[in-house]
């Protein structure tokens, strides 16, 4: 399993549309939206959960990286955790 977190996202971006852009039922296993912590924007995060490992995760995030969602260019950055 790996995780990304998605910044840059649109308010009215829906956990169904992370899910259509990023592979679907098979490799989505979770989705948390919620607001930036960041405290100078106003947009909206994702962390996903995928079924992938880690390089997977790391060359989707290459390959989405400045993707534009209704005018947004979204940040994707893989979280990598201390076991």
């Amino acid at each position: 399993m790996a995780t990304i977190i998605i910044r840059n996202l649109p308010d009215q971006i829906t956990e169904d549309r992370l899910r259509e852009l990023f592979g679907g039922e098979a490799l989505v296993k979770e989705i948390d939206v919620t607001d930036d912590p960041n405290p100078n924007t106003t947009h909206r995060q994702a962390i996903l959960t995928l079924e992938m490992s880690a390089y997977e995760a790391e060359q989707l995030a290459k390959r989405y990286q400045g993707m534009v969602i209704d005018g947004h260019d979204i940040r994707i950055a893989v979280a990598h955790f201390m076991g």
